[in-house]
């Protein structure tokens, strides 16, 4: 289906919109995001954000490769933190599973009524800087794309009570992710004023 009826839609999107204001009101919305879903959420009739996430820092329990739940996550942060916090959550682990420290950048998930819309919201934010950005399902519920960002980091910091990284690497570190959220920051600012001066 690459058409969603509009009667139909209209009721989709009123659920999304409602979850949204109910989020924000909750304080469950990155703050650092919200001008650019509110904006995504006004600027046209036939699309709508479904979940969100400005970029992170993550200190995650994994036990075996390519697990990454909810559950999993042993601390997060959605903007950049001092590195003396982030390395004092490293050594105070002392968990069976590695610690791995994960940098993430933008993701957002946009509903769309029609596969033409999908098409061109994904174009803007390839265009914007969002390489990674694709359509990533079809379905009656509407076609979903996905608005990613290219910034990615996983490395094991700690197994048991080993370190697995150099106290060194702590300045490098703090390099790494304040130029990722300084990208997540203008990459934002560039998709918002594409989505300002061009139709959808």
């Amino acid at each position: 289906m690459t058409t969603i009826p509009i009667t139909k839609w209209r009721r989709i999107r009123r659920y999304h919109l409602d979850k949204y204001a109910r989020a924000l009101r909750k304080g469950e919305v990155d703050d650092g995001i919200i001008p650019l879903t509110n904006l995504i959420n006004k600027i046209d009739p036939d699309i709508v954000t479904t979940s969100s996430c400005y970029g992170r820092i993550l200190l995650l329990k994994i036990r075996d490769l390519g697990e990454k739940r909810i559950e999993n996550i042993y601390m997060k942060w959605h903007h950049p933190i001092d590195i003396d916090v982030l390395w004092r959550e490293i050594e105070r682990y002392t968990g069976g599973e590695t610690l791995w420290l994960l940098l993430q950048s933008t993701i957002i998930h946009i509903k769309c009524r029609t596969l033409d819309k999908a098409v061109k919201i994904r174009n803007l934010g390839i265009e914007a800087g969002y390489k990674y950005s694709k359509i990533l399902s079809i379905s009656q519920k509407g076609i979903t794309v996905e608005i990613s960002g290219t910034e990615r980091l996983n490395m094991p910091v700690k197994s048991g009570d080993k370190l697995l990284i150099k106290p060194e690497m702590r300045e490098t570190l703090k390099m790494i992710y304040l130029e990722m959220f300084n990208r997540i920051e203008n990459r934002k600012k560039r998709f918002m004023e594409i989505l300002k001066n061009k139709n959808l």
